[in-house]
């Protein structure tokens, strides 16, 4: 939130280094890059990456036609305002029916596509806990899906519990939406790793 746009040029010239940086310091581990744009995900790919997570869920048709020719995987993310209900229906079928739809229109191999249902992008937290609530529906559209709940405001607002610290909160609940069918929790600080570094 609140964030500068950059250009595709400058974007792809911050991303192809970080990602071969990654790609040299950690053989083995799979390496994702996040865009909507062809070229950064090209060049990201040429340096190393092994997925695409993709915000706008390949709304670029020139990104989705070049992923169908591809072999890495895509995470299909609802983003802002997509696959939400009207007139009160079930949040989670809802995003969940999105998901499945945007997965089969996409035209990418069923076995190279993760779902994100996004929690926190252009929603309530009112429908953040709806999902979160009803995950087992989200992952019953037949995608593995990808939860990622740190530095969310549903956390802070809806899901810690008083005096709980905001790592713990947000590892407790995260545990809960993979025992309730998420495949992948997205982080943004791992063991080890201290803050203010």
């Amino acid at each position: 939130p609140g964030h500068a746009a950059v250009g595709v040029g400058e974007e792809v010239r911050r991303v192809g280094p970080a990602v071969r940086e990654a790609a040299e310091a950690c053989p083995g581990i799979a390496i994702s890059v996040d865009t909507r744009r062809l070229r950064p995900a090209l060049a990201a790919f040429g340096a190393g990456a092994g997925c695409l997570n993709d915000v706008s869920a390949l709304a670029s048709r020139a990104l989705r036609e070049r992923m169908r020719e591809r072999e890495e995987a895509v995470v299909l993310c609802r983003g802002w305002g997509q696959g939400l209900p009207r007139n009160g229906r079930d949040v989670a079928a809802s995003v969940a029916e999105w998901l499945r739809r945007r997965a089969e229109w996409c035209g990418v191999a069923a076995e190279r596509i993760w779902v994100d249902p996004g929690i926190g992008f252009g929603t309530t937290r009112a429908l953040d806990m709806a999902m979160l609530e009803g995950m087992g529906k989200i992952a019953a559209a037949g995608y593995p899906v990808v939860v990622g709940l740190s530095r969310k405001r549903v956390v802070k607002e809806c899901l810690a519990r008083p005096g709980e610290d905001l790592d713990a909160a947000t590892a407790r609940a995260s545990w809960e939406a993979w025992r309730a069918g998420a495949a992948m929790l997205r982080v943004h600080r791992v063991p080890g790793e201290r803050k203010g570094k």
